[in-house]
């Protein structure tokens, strides 16, 4: 059945072409070769499945200096050095071009995409999330109301989530991207701030942005008709997209209706790849 399926989509969608960044200490790249748990190999077989053509984009395709004019999504999955001014300015110039952007942070490395965040009014706060005493993952439950999303069953299942980030709102001038909240961890979470794996009296409960959409910020007096805009989606984590954990709870079904939501193309949700023991 699986693979009627698969044959089925091959034939009937048109092939969409991702990019995965591999040259800042990324998950795609080599650097997690000898850890295979914190790879995202089963996270570009699900993509497969649904007829993405996978590419790696790192210095032999031009980067920094560009991105392919072909790359229906650019991956940028949990980058552990910062990038340079000239990568900043290549990305920032695919998002002026009707990108499309699918980035995941890692709290523990060098980069924290601030001069992205700031376009947007956010900032990345680097705090340890907890629900159960001693337990360093949480059940992120709290979904917005948005496409990703609305097909989801059993939502209650939430999202296995090793929280070590999440966003928040700063004033800044000039933003030129709109967020739109997409997953919270839901109002049983706290900030462990002194680290001793306990909710102390000094810590309060509160539910914490852990993804956003980014879009274009309208002009009211101009507003745009495209029918391709700008699209990227941020979580402040990185560790509930890789082989260890993308296949808890809902985490491989959100995954895959992000990618397919930044492509417009139809959410199946529930047509997923043959679970691995």
């Amino acid at each position: 059945e699986r693979r009627l399926v698969r044959a089925v989509m091959n034939v009937s969608t048109k092939q969409k072409k991702v990019y995965f960044s591999s040259a800042n200490g990324e998950r795609y790249g080599v650097g997690f070769q000898s850890l295979p748990d914190e790879q995202i190999t089963k996270l570009t077989s699900f993509l497969a499945f649904y007829n993405y053509n996978v590419n790696e984009l790192g210095f032999t395709q031009g980067w920094p200096e560009k991105i392919p004019d072909d790359a229906d999504v650019l991956f940028i999955i949990g980058p552990t050095v910062a990038f340079s001014k000239t990568a900043q300015n290549t990305i920032l110039s695919y998002i002026e071009r009707k990108g499309k952007l699918f980035i995941t942070v890692d709290p523990t490395g060098q980069e924290d995409f601030s001069w992205l965040l700031e376009k947007a009014g956010l900032t990345l706060k680097k705090e340890n999330l907890r629900q159960v005493e001693g337990r360093p993952e949480i059940i992120a439950g709290k979904f917005l109301p948005h496409p990703i999303e609305e097909l989801f069953v059993k939502k209650e299942t939430g999202i296995l989530f090793l929280a070590n980030a999440y966003f928040e709102s700063k004033p800044a001038a000039n933003t030129i991207l709109t967020s739109n909240p997409l997953l919270e961890s839901g109002f049983s979470s706290y900030a462990d701030v002194n680290k001793n794996g306990k909710l102390d009296k000094d810590e309060k409960q509160n539910s914490f942005l852990l993804s956003t959409i980014l879009t274009q910020k309208e002009d009211p007096a101009n507003p745009s008709t495209t029918e391709n805009p700008t699209r990227i989606i941020l979580y402040s984590g990185t560790s509930w997209i890789t082989n260890r954990y993308v296949l808890y709870n809902l985490n491989s079904i959100l995954a895959v209706n992000s990618v397919n939501w930044l492509n417009q193309s139809p959410l199946t949700e529930k047509i997923l790849p043959k679970k691995e023991e």
